[in-house]
């Protein structure tokens, strides 16, 4: 089976002033490789805001064009994917019995806190919020360095599928995860 090369939009997309401090057109150029050979550009959106508003919203917008293009799954909540990741590990039958049935209890925790979140929209603050809180439930540290391995493994997976586009485990300072 051949995959498809991953099309990015690699400029930095067009903002226009309307009304300077309040109102902002944005759009992107579309890669020819998206767009039947040649450039083109996505349809315009209006930002109300400051500039700061209109260049988060341009951002957003790129994702959200590149999700599209690249026929990604949209608004997969993280509970559903990682439901999906455990299924593949039982059906593999690689993983003993026990260590599946540890790895469910952590999913859960992990669903209790993130499932309802898109998988996508996962942030560094997300996940340190979500250490906080499991601080806060009095967790051991050892119980926080499982959740968060095994979130990890997860978005790790869901990196390498292509199914996001950054794993913001990676950005977790080991002090904060201690």
């Amino acid at each position: 089976m051949t995959r498809k090369k991953r099309i990015y939009i690699t400029e930095s997309g067009e903002i226009r002033t309307i009304i300077r401090g309040k109102k902002y057109r944005i759009r992107h150029r579309i890669p020819k490789e998206a767009n039947g050979g040649e450039y083109g550009w996505s349809p315009m959106r209006t930002v109300y805001g400051t500039i700061a508003d209109a260049r988060v919203a341009l951002e957003e917008y790129r994702l959200e064009l590149e999700a599209e293009i690249n026929g990604d799954l949209v608004n997969q909540a993280f509970a559903e994917y990682a439901d999906a990741f455990h299924q593949h590990r039982v059906e593999a039958g690689v993983v003993a019995q026990s260590t599946l049935d540890r790895e469910r209890a952590q999913i859960k925790r992990i669903c209790g806190i993130l499932g309802k979140k898109d998988i996508g929209e996962i942030t560094l603050a997300d996940v340190n919020a979500a250490y906080d809180r499991l601080r806060r439930e009095g967790v051991t540290q050892t119980g926080i360095n499982s959740f968060h391995r095994k979130l990890n493994q997860i978005m790790t997976k869901a990196l390498k599928e292509e199914v996001i586009p950054r794993n913001p485990c990676l950005l977790v300072e080991a002090s904060e995860v201690r």
